[in-house]
């Protein structure tokens, strides 16, 4: 993919040595950018890509990096005043002269001066104002998939209570999880089908004790990354991860549950709140 197909929903890794980071998208590291973190010499590569690249060099970012154009060149001086020797009587007005020529040559100056800052300041607010408009035009948020959030979840932000979590990275994270234990639901309910047929064996034990240790790693690893990504999901929403607790309540658990499941399918606050910044850009 070259760099004009790379638009604000493309996903890039960026290295920031001695490590890697990402997927992020465009407005991401516009972020970063801001932040001093990401600079033109840090290199990138785009996912579904092996070469890495120095981040000026895309067609994505070049206008994260744009600088101030340099002010126009200073005018020549004005020609030296010719000497006058004052002679007799003339002394008195070849130093008027002199005097006048010497206000106006440096009202002249001031006057450049003046014009050459005024052009400067332009060209420094103009800059500014192509970045931020440069930085809302790459605000879009780009999709992400079940693989994107499985990555964050445990990978990124295997325990991170912190911050905020939109609706795809929550629910594809829980899609995923239901699919890798409905097929371990599978494999147990064929080895139970072998066993109770008598066609058991010491194989079939063997298998079904692997089985559960597998099952039983699945379950332990993922309880942090399951808490920590549904905790992110109520931030989101602007309420307290502390409502989980809610649900160990007798009667009342049940109610809170079910309304915790609501807010999980409702869009996070615009804009942020006090759990960071919203997740989808706006």
């Amino acid at each position: 993919m070259n760099d004009g197909e790379q638009g604000s929903g493309a996903q890039w890794y960026i290295h920031i040595a001695p490590e890697t980071f990402g997927p992020y998208t465009v407005p991401q590291i516009a972020q970063y950018v801001v932040e001093g973190r990401v600079t033109a010499n840090t290199q990138v590569v785009p996912v579904g890509s092996q070469t890495w690249v120095r981040a000026g060099d895309q067609a994505a970012f070049a206008s994260l990096f744009q600088t101030a154009p340099k002010p126009p060149a200073p005018p020549p001086r004005s020609p030296a005043a010719p000497a006058v020797t004052p002679v007799g009587g003339a002394s008195s007005q070849a130093l008027s002269w002199g005097k006048a020529a010497a206000g106006q040559a440096a009202s002249q100056a001031r006057s450049e001066a003046t014009q050459v800052s005024t052009s400067f300041q332009s060209g420094v607010a103009q800059t500014v104002a192509e970045g931020q408009a440069a930085a809302r035009a790459l605000a879009a948020p780009a999709s992400m998939a079940m693989m994107d959030a499985v990555r964050i979840c445990f990978r990124m932000k295997y325990a991170d209570f912190e911050g905020r979590a939109r609706r795809a990275e929550y629910w594809w994270f829980t899609l995923f999880m239901f699919v890798i234990f409905a097929v371990l639901g599978i494999f147990a309910t064929i080895l139970t089908t072998i066993f109770a047929g008598g066609n058991g064996g010491i194989g079939s034990y063997i298998g079904s004790g692997a089985l559960a240790i597998v099952a039983l790693i699945v379950i332990l690893g993922s309880i942090v990354p399951g808490i920590a990504v549904t905790v992110r999901r109520l931030h989101d929403r602007g309420w307290s991860g502390w409502w989980l607790l809610g649900e160990l309540i007798p009667i009342a658990g049940g109610i809170i549950a079910l309304v915790l499941l609501v807010n999980f399918f409702m869009r996070g606050t615009v804009g942020p709140n006090k759990y960071g910044d919203d997740p989808l850009g706006d």
